[in-house]
């Protein structure tokens, strides 16, 4: 029964999250990034860039998958989690 409590507040956290995530409150992840610091996140993109990039000259993978991921709101991200953590415990609790 405990559980059960916990997954539903969790999902009403999550299903907050989600709201704010998809009304654009808040930070974006790579901003938040960029501002706790900046060069690890030049590096990251350099580390993409010479590990999956097969073409140095034309950065597509990370422009077309990792820039969009770093390009949405910490809270989707968030909410995401804490509605994957309910789900689980609704499932371990039946």
């Amino acid at each position: 029964m405990m559980t059960l409590k916990y997954s539903l507040i969790s999902l009403i956290f999550s299903s907050t999250c989600f709201l704010c995530g998809i009304i654009n409150v808040g930070p974006k992840l790579g901003n938040l990034w960029s501002q706790i610091n900046s060069n690890s996140l030049v590096g990251f993109q350099s580390f993409i860039e010479k590990l999956i990039e097969r073409n140095l000259g034309d950065p597509s993978l990370y422009f077309s998958l990792i820039f969009p991921l770093l390009n949405v709101n910490i809270f989707f991200y968030l909410g995401s989690f804490v509605f994957l953590i309910s789900f689980v415990l609704i499932k371990l609790e039946k």
